[in-house]
């Protein structure tokens, strides 16, 4: 015991000391060695004391003699233990009776409380240094940078709440927004501090995007859309994203993502003709089927206003069952899923056409009033940013997982060739169809001519495989020529 507590207390304190100075950061920071160099000094010293206090059998014999005055009968006792004379017998049993009759308080270590206390004081000080945390600096004081807005600032601040209430944002939200800008005017003119200038300009730029978020769910709905998982809805999800379009190129973006969408329902089976008749149709009627399915879901799952415009030239694309008095119709994904086998393929992808054609102005047309709800919304917060010099929030985006594909239509007819459309070509049908930029009936020639140029755009650009260029050339080639007597299904 006189060995082991000084040699545990000077480990403790060892350890305990040098990991404090680390902790004050007057050394390096490496605990565990610190911990090794506390073991090895409890070791030394334990040892050293060990071999210092250790005493062998005759000299604890002669120890208990002198103490407990037995006159050397422990130390004769020890010196002919191995005698067994009577004598010797009666020797050993005299010394052992002096020993037991001795009371145990002659045997205690002397000075016990000094080893107690340092193997106290050394765990003390280990425990100090796993628990005492260096306080952190006093922080330095907030010095408030003077803010006072600007007449520049100001009649920035009125033209933004002008250009908001003169948008065709949708209301209530168009009227909160100038309110918010209303409001923050008001509050910076009395505002002296930079730091709560940034706080106002944020929570205004906050509430606003809450309100662009409130104006519109066409996030939401591009994002179940997509989660749909099916190759078409994916296309009509690109298709509606609004935030894709370039300036002032908005209808032709659009509409070549519409044509995209449009040509997912192209069975590449049929136009390579490695497939019967009747496997095609079935995979077309459900395709048609899956795809109505999807939509309906998609703008249950967005939670999207069921009189929004955009909500209901979708469920028109899903359900439409519309027939007009002046023999035009409207037959929507279910509906010519349901006539896949008595049309035939090619009729179904005529009437699929039509369904795309007549209601792309009317699709073009919702998403417009979406986009500038959220043009406006995001316009404001980007005009706060740059007037007060403050970062944007971010702005909520459709969560596509995919990347968009590549390509894309081109402006110019250059390499449009091979394949084009002469003057004297025949088309398989002379069927009446929408415009959707003239907004009249044309005929079915007509819509399949720009669809071409569109989609060849896309094919001389590198966006299709070449099993796919393959498939939509033969695909064009039987809607410009029709087919020959007996094909026609």
């Amino acid at each position: 015991f006189k060995s082991i507590s000084p040699a545990l207390a000077l480990g403790f304190f060892v350890a305990g000391i040098i990991m404090l100075f680390a902790e004050l950061e007057l050394i390096g920071d490496r605990k565990r060695l610190y911990s090794v160099i506390g073991a090895a000094a409890a070791l030394v010293l334990g040892g050293a004391l060990f071999l210092l206090f250790r005493l062998s059998d005759i000299e604890l014999a002669r120890r208990l003699d002198s103490e407990l005055s037995l006159a050397e009968r422990v130390e004769t006792m020890l010196e002919f233990s191995a005698e067994e004379s009577l004598i010797h017998r009666l020797q050993r049993e005299d010394a052992n009776e002096r020993l037991a009759s001795i009371p145990p308080k002659f045997l205690k270590i002397k000075f016990l409380w000094i080893h107690i206390t340092a193997l106290v004081l050394g765990a003390a000080m280990l425990v100090t240094s796993f628990v005492y945390t260096k306080p952190d600096p006093p922080a330095p004081p907030v010095i408030e940078e003077e803010f006072k807005i600007t007449e520049i600032q100001i009649k920035a601040m009125n033209e933004l709440i002008s250009s908001v209430a003169a948008s065709e944002m949708a209301s209530p939200y168009r009227e909160n927004t100038v309110s918010v800008l209303s409001g923050l005017l008001e509050t910076l003119k009395a505002t002296e501090t930079v730091r709560a200038k940034n706080e106002a300009v944020n929570t205004a730029m906050k509430t606003i995007l809450l309100e662009t978020d409130n104006s519109s769910a066409a996030v939401e709905l591009m994002n179940a859309l997509w989660e749909a998982d099916r190759p078409e809805i994916k296309s009509l999800a690109k298709a509606i994203n609004y935030y894709d379009w370039p300036k002032l190129d908005e209808w032709d973006k659009f509409t070549s993502e519409v044509m995209e969408f449009r040509a997912a329902f192209v069975n590449s089976s049929y136009v390579s003709q490695a497939s019967e008749d009747d496997k095609i149709n079935a995979e077309t009627e459900l395709a048609f089927l899956k795809a109505s399915t999807a939509i309906v879901q998609s703008l249950t799952a967005s939670q999207i206003s069921e009189t929004d415009a955009l909500t209901v030239v979708l469920t028109r694309l899903a359900l439409a069952e519309e027939e007009n008095g002046d023999g035009t119709r409207v037959y929507g994904l279910k509906k010519l899923s349901a006539l896949v086998v008595s049309l035939g393929y090619t009729s179904i992808q005529r009437e699929l056409d039509s369904t795309v054609g007549i209601l792309s102005g009317d699709l073009f047309a919702a998403l417009s009033a979406h986009k500038v709800n959220t043009d406006t919304g995001e316009n404001a917060i980007k005009k706060l940013g740059s007037i007060f010099d403050c970062v944007p929030v971010r702005f909520e985006r459709p969560a596509f997982i995919e990347a968009s594909g590549g390509g894309g239509s081109s402006s110019d007819d250059e390499g449009s060739g091979g394949g084009g459309i002469g003057s004297g070509t025949e088309y398989g049908s002379d069927d009446l169809v929408l415009d959707p930029y003239t907004n009249t009936y044309v005929e079915y020639g007509v819509i399949i001519k720009r669809y071409y140029e569109l989609m060849f755009g896309g094919l001389q650009n590198g966006a299709y495989t070449e099993d796919e260029k393959d498939a939509m050339e033969k695909y064009f080639a039987i809607l410009y020529g029709g087919f020959d007597k007996g094909e026609e299904n």
